[in-house]
């Protein structure tokens, strides 16, 4: 679908610019290689918080993760309430230098899920 095709393309594109493998996605997310695989070719609809966890897992910028989000047609801002306000400031200000652990464990302290399960130790 035209949801899916656009949000394939630019994970696709981003992956191959900044030379991150499939495996190292997976392992950095613990999100399964079959729907990284399906994200890619344009099969399955991301979910938001996998989307925002291939983010941070990329390291991408602020303008980068919104455009890839809005490239899956997920868009927010802080002023909607939790959890896109804490979305947002992942986004922001923790995306290019934290880990997703790191993230994970700033959802927490605001009583919101976790994006993903990384498989790293």
């Amino acid at each position: 679908s035209e949801r899916t095709a656009g949000f394939a393309e630019n994970l696709t594109g981003l992956m191959d610019q900044l030379k991150i493998t499939v495996p190292a996605l997976v392992e950095d997310t613990g999100i399964s290689e079959r729907t990284i695989k399906n994200y890619r070719n344009g099969k399955v609809a991301p979910t938001l918080e996998y989307i925002l966890s291939i983010c941070v897992a990329m390291g991408l910028s602020s303008w980068t993760s919104r455009n890839l989000l809005k490239s899956a047609h997920f868009t927010f801002d802080a002023s909607d309430g939790q959890p896109y306000e804490a979305y947002s400031f992942i986004i922001d200000y923790m995306a290019v230098d934290y880990s997703i652990r790191e993230v994970n464990g700033y959802l927490r302290e605001k009583g919101i899920p976790p994006l993903s399960i990384p498989n790293t130790k």
